[in-house]
Formats: structure tokens, C-alpha cells, sequence
């Protein structure tokens, strides 16, 4: 009798044990399905980097931010630190929302072709957003004038002071916008366009205008047309500026 209790004792281990190993394989499965879904940091281009620029750069100018995707989208490569940042450099433009990865950057900077300056002109570099530089409409060659916002002490003790706009340059030419020089711009991709670095060719007393004006108050620039006529005047301040 004993005996014949054996063989059903026996059958209700291994049932028990393989709904043991099918429920912990389950529990696994299970785990493994809610870690994929978890939110992870990865690093992405918030605007178009350009070919070229440091990792570095790209951060100090806001141009890499941190965002959340589920561990199972999170490519394989994805850039995991900014570990030596300065040494690594975009190997082609990085489109605005890109993941950065391994692959995105290099240890040696990519060649660049060499910017031709005008004859008796210098090239001054402008960084600004997207609407103070035409949005993506700017191309090399295009002709354009740079106004100049500043704020104006008080003229008298207690008097507010004001915020003054006038014209700063009257026509420059661009040269390159983010690297992308004119003799780049036929083989240029579509994001290259909305790099925030704007190269100009200006004369010496231009040159110290612009750079008098990057350092005390916002450049903004104005696309000409080809009969565009702008003049100086007196500007427009927060006092006049519906008169």
C-alpha cells in the first residue's frame, strides 16, 4: 500500500517543482519587461551641433541636453559620459534630437574646408538664436544688417533707464553659416541650417562694432533683399516705441 503512494508523491513534486521553474521563468520574464520599460538618461542634441564642435563647446552653448526614454529604446552606444569632453569632436552634423553616441564623436577633429575671406575684410563669428538670425533662411553669401539692442543708463538720478535698438551695421556679407562655407553648401544637410554660429565678412571699424556689440548687448540680424536701403537713425527706445 505504502508502495503504491510512492509514484503519485513523486508526480506531485515534479508538478510542483516544474510550476515552481515556470513561475520564477515568469517572474523573470516579468522583471525583465518592467526594467525595459524603466526611464534611463540619454544624452541629446537639443539643437543642431555642428561638424566639428567639441562635445565641450556643444554643452557650454546649450546645445546638448538630458532627457528620459525606456531602457529598451536607449541605444547600445549611446554617449554614458562627458568624461574628456573637450577632446571629443562631432564627426558630421548631429540633427536636434538625436541620441550622441560613441559613433556621433571622434578624438581627432574632422578636416574643414578653409573659410575664404573677402579681399581687405575679416571674418567675425556671431552666436544667437534662431529668430536674431533669420531663422534657417541665412546662407553663405546672403547680404544682411545687424542690429543692436542695449540698455542706456539713466540720464538723470531715479530715472528709469531704457533699452535702446538702432542700426549697428548696415551690410555684411555671410560668409559660413555654422561650417558650412559656400563652397560646402550644395552637399549641406537640411538641420545644417539651423546652427546658431554665424561667420561674417566685415572691415576693421565693422569688426570692432560687432564685437563691442556681442559683448554689451543682442545682435540681431536682417536679411536684405536685393534693393533693400537701410540708413541710421536716431533708434527706437521703451519710451517711443509705439509713437
Amino acid at each position: 500500500m505504502k508502495r503504491r503512494w510512492i509514484p503519485i508523491l513523486l508526480a506531485v513534486v515534479l508538478a510542483l517543482a516544474a510550476g515552481a521553474v515556470v513561475f520564477l521563468f515568469a517572474r523573470g520574464a516579468e522583471n525583465r519587461a518592467i526594467a525595459a520599460e524603466q526611464p534611463v538618461d540619454v544624452m541629446v542634441a537639443g539643437s543642431v551641433i555642428p561638424k566639428g564642435t567639441s562635445l565641450q563647446a556643444a554643452i557650454d552653448n546649450n546645445l546638448v541636453v538630458t532627457t528620459q526614454v525606456s531602457a529598451k529604446l536607449k541605444p547600445a552606444n549611446s554617449l554614458e559620459s562627458t568624461e574628456g569632453a573637450a577632446a571629443l569632436y562631432a564627426v558630421s552634423d548631429i540633427p536636434a534630437q538625436q541620441t550622441l553616441t560613441t559613433d556621433s564623436f571622434s578624438i581627432t577633429p574632422p578636416a574643414t574646408t578653409p573659410l575664404e575671406v573677402p579681399d581687405g575684410k575679416m571674418a567675425v563669428s556671431v552666436l544667437l538664436d534662431d529668430p536674431a538670425k533669420v531663422g534657417p533662411f541665412l546662407r553663405p553669401g546672403s547680404i544682411i544688417a545687424i542690429f543692436e539692442t542695449i540698455t542706456q543708463p539713466a540720464k538723470t538720478p531715479g530715472a528709469p533707464s531704457l533699452r535702446t535698438t538702432r542700426l549697428l551695421l548696415d551690410r555684411a556679407e555671410v560668409l559660413a553659416v555654422g561650417p558650412v562655407t559656400q563652397q560646402q553648401q550644395a552637399d549641406a544637410a537640411d538641420d545644417a541650417w539651423q546652427a546658431r554660429l554665424v561667420t561674417v565678412a566685415v572691415d576693421q571699424l565693422q569688426a570692432e562694432k560687432l564685437v563691442q556689440g556681442i559683448q554689451t548687448g543682442t545682435p540681431y540680424m536682417a536679411l536684405l533683399g536685393e534693393n533693400t536701403v537701410v540708413h541710421q537713425t536716431a533708434g527706437v527706445n521703451d519710451s517711443d516705441l509705439f509713437n
